[in-house]
Formats: C-alpha cells, structure tokens, sequence
C-alpha cells in the first residue's frame, strides 16, 4: 500500500520541535513512506532534515495588520495543502495544529492528526480556546505525556496516542572522569526558559563556589535582561552567555552540572541530551511534568520548584559538594537511555500512523 503524509511545523531550523519532526519523517521514510515537510515560516531547508523528504516553506506574508495576516497565511497554507494533494497531515505543535484545521476546513477526505509539543496549561487564553477546539476537531492527537492529553478532556483522550521524545544519540558520548568546573544550560533565551532565575541562584552558588562559572547557550531576545542581572551581582567574570551552537552534546558532556530552568517545558530533549551523557542534572518541577517524566520525580536528576532562586542554588551546592550524589546521579541518569530508546519509540510513532491510514 502506497503510504504518503505531509508533517507541519511552525520553524524547523531552531528547537526540539524541528529535530523530532525530522526523527518522524527519517522513521517512515526507512519504512517506505512518502514525505513532505512544510514549515509555516520562511526558511531554508534545515541541514538536518532527512534527504529522502520533500521540504516546502510557506512565503513571508507582510502585514501590520495581524487579522489580515492570519487570513492571508491561513489561504497560503490552504493552497499548499491543496497543491500537495496528501490525504494525511501531521502537525507539531499548538500553533500549526490551529492553522492547519483551519486551513483543511471543507477539504474532504483529510486525516488531520496534531501532536501536541508544548505546554497546553500556560497558553495564552486565546491560543487555549483556539488548541481545544482544534484537538477537539483533529481525527488523532499526540502527545508527549499524559498530562498533556488529559488537559484537553475525554473526546480528545479517545482518539489520542501517548508517545514520549526518544532519546537519539548524536554520535559516541565519551564519559568524562573530570569534569569541567561548569553549571550549564542551553535553549533560546526567552521568558520560558527561566534563565534569569537561573542566574540569580548562580549568585549564591557563587559565594560558596567562585571557581565555578556558568555557561548559557541559545542567544535571543532576553539576553539585554541577563547582561543587566550579571552586572547587578557582580558576575560579569563568572557567567558567559553564547549563541546557537550545533555541538551542544559535547558542551554538556564535560561540564559539571547541567540546569534545566525551565518554567514550563514538554519533554525536554536537552535534559535527556544530558542525563544520557551522565552529567547530574538539577530541573524544575514545571508542567506538564517533562522535567518530573525524566528524572522519575527527582531520581533520576534533582527537582526543584519553578522560579525558586533559593531551591535552585541549594540543589546546585549539593552536586558540587556531595562526590557520591553526583555520581548516583550520574548512573541513574543514563537509564534513560534504555527507557526512550530510539527504535522502541521509532516503532510507536509507526504503529500510530499505520493504524491511522488503515
């Protein structure tokens, strides 16, 4: 049977979204599907999309005006769809899932199914309305974890599927037996994130620990706030904020401890980057509960509450001073390895889309 499915995403290029999308679209197409990508941004094909898709990006629309925006973006979208004639679409995301059902109104014979990678109980009143009604209006959903499922009701569990980010290793993880003396993180910097926090429990750690620096990676529009939040405590010398960078794996790998800052968060794929390379881990307890998933609620990896700068830096203190905790978390974070082991979850997102089309 000829299987053909178009998946959809907001950006490809930048976050976990885009490189989950291409673990999906590598996975079928070593099963024999047909793939099309679109992004509903402007883009370049990303380097790391899978050869064997098809990549299509919706043109720029220029427009003070956001109504008009919407529209003019919705009817590129429609026409895309149109164009590509795929009787299954996968979207990724809250956003895209809302556009493309809106988008796919009145056009027969389409099986929309919109996975759900984000936060669905810190949206915006307008975009929670707008994500219900599309989950609601979706043939199938899925999500990452069950909280997120249920957020959205007893219609939408029905028709949903349960499948967690799998763990996809990015070469050889050399374990590292000394450690840089680094506290690192790395994500966009935005609100979401909760670096400034982040940085406030680094002053504390500080004072106790001042040969210890703090590494952040991703580079975006709050970095002006941390620059102001490192200059006020005097830690222009300690912390050092980078852009994007592709070799995040090996950064981690070698630091001290890695944070996970986060005030709400799907399944992290940084914090499985480093449970898995052995590094302990310290994350917020934030929904719709990736950080508590991943670390078996604080087993597998230290759980604080969001924007306790106080908890923050006292789990922090407690990696760098206590030897035998660092190492039991070490091993015990690499057992994630094996529970989102790629080809196990790889088989789950197939299963899925064969049942779908069958």
């Amino acid at each position: 049977m000829y299987r053909r499915i178009t998946l959809v995403c907001s950006v490809i290029k930048y976050g976990g979204v885009g490189k989950i999308l291409s673990f999906v679209a590598d996975t079928l197409l070593s099963e024999g599907w047909s793939i099309e990508v679109l992004s509903l941004q402007n883009e370049e094909r990303p380097d790391f999309l899978p050869e064997g898709a098809s990549f299509i990006s919706i043109p720029k629309v220029m427009s003070n005006n956001k109504l008009f925006w919407r529209i003019k973006k919705l009817r590129l979208i429609r026409t895309e769809l149109k164009r590509i004639s795929t009787k299954t679409i996968c979207t990724f995301g809250s956003e895209p899932s809302v556009m493309v059902r809106l988008a796919t109104l009145g056009m027969k014979d389409v099986t929309v199914v919109s996975a759900e990678r984000s936060d669905p109980y810190t949206l915006p009143k307008f975009w929670r309305i707008m994500s219900s009604w599309a989950y609601s209006n979706s043939d199938y959903c899925v999500f990452q974890l069950e909280k997120q499922r249920d957020f959205y009701g007893e219609k939408v569990r029905k028709k949903s599927y349960v499948i967690p980010n799998a763990f996809i290793p990015k070469g050889e993880v050399k374990e590292t037996r000394e450690r840089r003396k680094v506290i690192v993180s790395a994500g966009r910097f935005v609100y979401q994130k909760g670096y400034d926090t982040l940085i406030r429990a680094f002053a504390i750690v500080n004072r106790t620990h001042p040969d210890y620096m703090l590494e952040l990676y991703g580079g975006g529009d709050e970095q002006p706030l941390y620059e102001r939040i490192i200059e006020e405590n005097n830690l222009k010398g300690n912390v050092k904020l980078f852009g994007y960078v592709n070799n995040i794996s090996e950064i981690i790998s070698g630091s001290s401890v890695f944070v996970l800052s986060s005030r709400f968060e799907g399944i992290p794929n940084v914090l499985i980057e480093a449970m898995s390379a052995g590094v302990p881990t310290v994350a917020t307890d934030c929904t719709p509960g990736g950080p508590a998933f991943l670390t078996d609620n604080g087993k597998r990896g230290l759980l604080v509450p969001v924007d306790d700068v106080k908890a923050m830096a006292k789990a922090i203190n407690r990696i760098i001073e206590d030897s035998e905790l660092s190492k039991q978390l070490s091993t015990s974070g690499r057992e994630i390895c094996v529970i989102l082991d790629k080809d196990k979850i790889a088989r789950q997102w197939v299963d899925m889309f064969n049942k779908i089309v069958n």
